[in-house]
């Protein structure tokens, strides 16, 4: 995710790393010339606790991210599936007899990318919803890699509540299988 971050500022990590001694990571960001602007307001926080209804098919290789998921998910009373790849993510879902509603995955992944996910999935459920979840800033890379313009994204890191309300709004707004 750092590094992610750091190259889409134009930035690069440089690392001095000693055996026996450890390493240090350098990041290393372009200037910026003048004042900065003045700060953005927060946006304003929702009122909408959402609860669930539905099977949400959870793609994630990092396992802090995915079990915080699950359980916020799980607690509102979404049946969730997970997957650490999107290989595993189409066995998941190959073998689960139910409506999928959301799968909801990384985009940097091993063995498969959320793109490429997404487009099989897509292809095996028609109809069903497709959101991403990436530290990266670029939305609109993030939406190219799945060849849609208009994708959902939810920003890592999240906080219980932004992950409810964009999973809520999702599903309300998605078509009845």
């Amino acid at each position: 995710m750092v590094y992610g971050i750091v190259t889409q500022s134009g930035g690069f990590i440089t690392v001095d790393s000693t055996p026996g001694r450890g390493a240090t990571f350098a990041i290393h960001l372009p200037a910026v010339h003048g004042a900065a602007g003045p700060p953005r307001p927060a946006p304003p926080r929702s009122r909408v606790v959402a609860r669930g209804g539905g099977t949400i098919l959870i793609a994630e290789d990092s396992e802090g991210v995915l079990t915080l998921a699950r359980r916020i998910l799980r607690d509102a009373g979404y049946e969730v599936l997970t997957a650490r790849d999107g290989v595993e993510a189409l066995e998941v879902a190959r073998h689960h007899a139910g409506d999928i509603d959301l799968l909801l995955t990384d985009v940097m992944m091993p063995r498969m990318n959320g793109g490429e996910l997404a487009r099989a999935f897509a292809a095996e459920r028609p109809g069903a919803v497709i959101a991403i979840m990436s530290g990266y800033m670029d939305e609109d890379a993030l939406r190219r890699t799945l060849d849609d313009p208009d994708a959902p994204i939810l920003q890592k890191p999240f906080s219980a509540a932004s992950l409810l309300e964009r999973v809520g709004s999702l599903l309300v707004r998605a078509p009845a299988a």
